[in-house]
């Protein structure tokens, strides 16, 4: 049986999905804003109608083949798409992202859908999306590589990759499209060991004794000395500090969907003087730590003011390579355990992305007996 399900979208209006399972799979029709419930509630009626005659083979009774006839186009192609029913108009590259990102965008952050949307833009920049989807070959992928190595970085052309190989595989699924063009191109790694930039504590002391801003300060101390991702600093609350118990709980939208929406890291001394500090100075006027004028879009902002007004010079990856910094440290002193637990990611994504050899690696080497 088809069941109606609604979404409610940002500017409030609600969206109706009806989902159902055809030769084993489960399928979707999104119906869009403009349907209202009442409308939505008698397609899944002739939707159950078209299912069971594409299950058994037969033809729909008059009164169902009457309605397909009477069809909007917009609707006849989506019930085309999910098999249904069958359509003459092949899709082209940009139809079938659009309707990729319109199946997945239920259950995207907002954020990870403009990541999604800005790589198939810049694709967009080096093949024609007009071509139907189903023409694209083997060559064509290996074309899009080669012009992505000339103008991106590796890790932006494995991501361009990625995404344009998951489309095709969802179309697949889908029964969209026949083949996937991207499957067998190599697409390399997100992993970029150039970029990595080990900031010392030496450093990091220099920039916060310079400047004088102690919600500022906090900020900085949260990514070097806590060593948390750039969004999980204003997901802090103070009701997440433990004074006594000396623990910091992180909150951390990233890891929620696999069920780790917090992790406990030590109140580090650092990182304690630093909110004792902003808790004295400015009190506690709101729940979040990060309560008043520096927002995510601003962070970047004024943390690259902040090091320049220090004088020290300016490094890539500013905050990633902060808390890979702390990564390094918590690994060396405390294991891969700790580190794990601590920074908040699996042993693999340490050694990929945030663990590599420091100067004072080799200077131990060096200086040993063998």
């Amino acid at each position: 049986m088809a069941s109606l399900q609604e979404r409610k979208r940002k500017n409030g209006k609600s969206a109706h999905l009806i989902q159902f399972v055809l030769k084993g799979r489960r399928r979707s029709v999104f119906l869009g804003v403009k349907n209202p419930k009442r409308v939505a509630q008698e397609l899944s009626f002739f939707i159950d109608s078209l299912v069971a005659a594409v299950e058994y083979g037969t033809t729909p009774e008059r009164r169902v083949l009457n309605w397909v006839e009477n069809l909007d186009e917009e609707l006849r192609q989506r019930l085309g798409r999910a098999g249904l029913i069958a359509v003459s108009n092949p899709l082209t590259l940009a139809e079938l992202i659009d309707l990729y990102l319109e199946a997945e965008a239920p259950s995207l952050k907002a954020s990870t859908l403009r990541g999604k949307k800005l790589k198939f833009r810049q694709a967009a920049l080096h093949m024609d999306f007009s071509i139907l989807a189903d023409r694209l070959s083997v060559a064509d992928a290996t074309r899009l590589k080669t012009e992505l190595e000339k103008t991106v970085s590796p890790p932006t052309r494995t991501g361009i990759l990625k995404a344009m190989a998951r489309v095709y595989s969802w179309g697949m699924t889908m029964e969209l499209v026949a083949k996937n063009p991207f499957a067998q191109v190599p697409k390399g790694s997100f992993i970029n060991k150039s970029k990595e930039h080990f900031v010392p504590l030496d450093v990091y002391r220099r920039v916060v004794t310079s400047c004088d801003d102690a919600e500022l300060r906090a900020l900085f101390a949260l990514y070097r000395i806590g060593g948390l991702r750039f969004s999980e600093a204003f997901e802090a609350r103070w009701e997440d500090v433990d004074w006594e118990g000396e623990r910091f709980t992180v909150r951390s939208p990233k890891t929620a969907k696999s069920g780790k929406d917090r992790r406990v890291i030590p109140l580090f001394t650092e990182l304690r003087r630093q909110l004792e500090t902003l808790r004295s100075q400015k009190g506690v006027k709101s729940t979040g730590l990060i309560a008043t004028r520096y927002t995510s879009n601003s962070t970047y902002s004024a943390i690259r003011q902040m090091i320049m007004k220090a004088g020290v010079p300016l490094w890539e990856r500013l905050i990633q390579n902060l808390r890979s910094s702390r990564a390094n440290e918590i690994y060396r002193e405390f294991g891969e355990l700790a580190e794990s637990a601590w920074i908040g990611h699996s042993a693999r994504t340490a050694q990929n992305h945030y663990l590599h050899l420091l100067e004072s690696d080799f200077e131990k080497a060096i200086k040993g007996d063998v």
